[in-house]
């Protein structure tokens, strides 16, 4: 009596890893999403419904408490705003608020900025993995090239703010350079160094690319230590099995 058994090819192994390193790979590449919002108060008017009826009473919108960060008396502090509009463009709200300077009555509790009159929100992007931020001013804020006080200052008002309305440590700051239709860095434009203004240094890109390359070694060596796990227990199989077939043969010849 024969008894045949189907056996599975040695590179399934290596095949199962490799299918786990493109999953993973996939997983870990980031990508940016780049949203251009709409300034508050430009929303296009509602069309009029025909026909007669009573007025529709818009529905109010929800409000977020959080901190601006301004000057007073030289220090940094969070001024509470509970006008935020919250939803997905909070962040987006917040920096314009802050950019708008203190109210009246934050002037005169001493609140003060050091943002240059002018300075207005382009874009901002949130990467789709992980949790970095980033924003873009315009070129008007290049007005504190050369003021190296004022622009640490006003760097750390945008910085803060950014990183307590998005929840994240991971944010970054560009100018949009105008009369070269190009971005910069807001510490590399304004001649201050990250570390004075709470940034990380090096910059997002780079930790980003090195947290890549350490993902990518763990994913590499767990798929080789699965395959040399694995190989040997196949090939033990192989030869019982092989062991097994001719022990049937032997017995079914007598």
């Amino acid at each position: 009596m024969k008894v045949e058994f189907q056996t599975r090819p040695a590179g399934l192994a290596l095949a199962l890893s490799a299918v786990l390193v493109a999953l993973l790979l996939m997983a870990t590449v980031p990508a940016g999403v780049r949203a251009q919002e709409e300034a508050p108060g430009q929303q296009a008017p509602a069309e009029e419904a025909p026909g007669e009826g009573p007025p529709v009473t818009p529905q109010p919108t929800e409000s977020s408490a959080m901190q601006l960060y301004f000057y007073r008396d030289g220090e940094l502090l969070g001024v509470p705003r509970s006008n935020i509009p919250a939803g997905g463009q909070m962040v987006e709200f917040a920096i314009k608020d802050l950019l708008e300077g203190p109210t009246d009555e934050e002037r005169e509790q001493g609140y003060q900025t050091f943002i240059p009159p002018g300075v207005k929100l382009m874009y901002s992007t949130k990467s789709m993995v992980g949790s970095s931020y980033a924003v873009n001013l315009s070129g008007e804020l290049m007005q504190l090239a050369g003021d190296h006080e004022s622009a640490v200052k006003a760097l750390r008002q945008i910085a803060q703010t950014l990183r307590e309305a998005a929840h994240t440590d991971e944010i970054k700051i560009t100018i949009n350079i105008s009369d070269s239709d190009r971005e910069a860095d807001a510490c590399q434009a304004l001649g201050v160094s990250p570390s004075e203004v709470g940034l990380p240094s090096g910059g997002s890109e780079a930790g980003k690319g090195s947290r890549l390359w350490l993902y990518i070694l763990i994913i590499v060596g767990a798929a080789l230590a699965a395959e040399a796990l694995l190989v040997p227990l196949f090939l033990r199989a192989r030869r019982s099995e092989r062991d097994f077939r001719e022990t049937m043969e032997l017995g079914g010849g007598r």
